[in-house]
């Protein structure tokens, strides 16, 4: 794995929790895209959007993750099986610090979602990107050829992105934590990734 990617996400990220933290022009444009959203929630995409971030929550993701571990041992590839765990527990660790290091208050909550942690990172958006994003990887290098090879991973980014999204449409995120729920997940999705190149190999 270069180092570049990694170091990049690394700076973006710093410089995330700093502008987070400090920068008050990022408050405003959080503010103001969570205010847009604001005369779309209604049904069914409210109804739409809880369905699809059931996705990314902790208990679907532990869930796929047990799940592809099982199918890891089937295919015969159970050295990719570590990488997989070392990257979710890792994010999850990560994700969770940053969560009370920075303590940040999150948006109004609609009546159809709420949480009880604080705001950044967005947990839903760092589970989805390594356990889908990593799923993703392996269908692309191991899975069948053919147009199948194509589009599952490209349904799987699509679902990431869409859980990230949803995190902002129901108000329980704003922008930045999902930027940064993606920037600490893709961190350790890169880590999985070069662990599993290396036991491949």
């Amino acid at each position: 794995m270069k180092v570049a990617a990694p170091a990049m996400l690394a700076v973006g990220l710093s410089a995330l929790v700093a502008g987070v933290q400090w920068w008050p022009w990022i408050a405003v444009v959080d503010a103001r895209i969570n205010d847009f959203f604001a005369a779309y929630r209604s049904q069914p995409f409210l109804a739409g959007f809880v369905w699809l971030t059931a996705f990314g929550a902790n208990p679907t993701v532990v869930a796929v993750c047990a799940t592809t571990s099982a199918l890891l041992w089937v295919a015969r590839l159970p050295g990719l099986m570590l990488p997989l765990w070392i990257a979710f527990l890792g994010a999850q660790a990560t994700g969770w610090s940053l969560k009370f290091l920075v303590g940040r208050t999150r948006p109004a909550f609609l009546e159809v979602a709420s949480a009880i942690s604080p705001s950044f990172p967005s947990g839903h958006s760092l589970g989805s990107i390594v356990v889908y994003g990593f799923l993703a990887f392996v269908l692309a290098r191991h899975g069948p050829r053919g147009t199948l090879a194509i589009a599952a991973p490209a349904m799987l980014v699509a679902l990431v992105l869409l859980i990230g999204f949803s995190r902002m449409f129901l108000s329980v995120h704003y922008a930045s934590d999902v930027l940064g729920g993606f920037l600490v997940g893709g961190l350790w999705l890169l880590v999985a990734i070069a662990l599993s190149e290396r036991t491949t190999a």
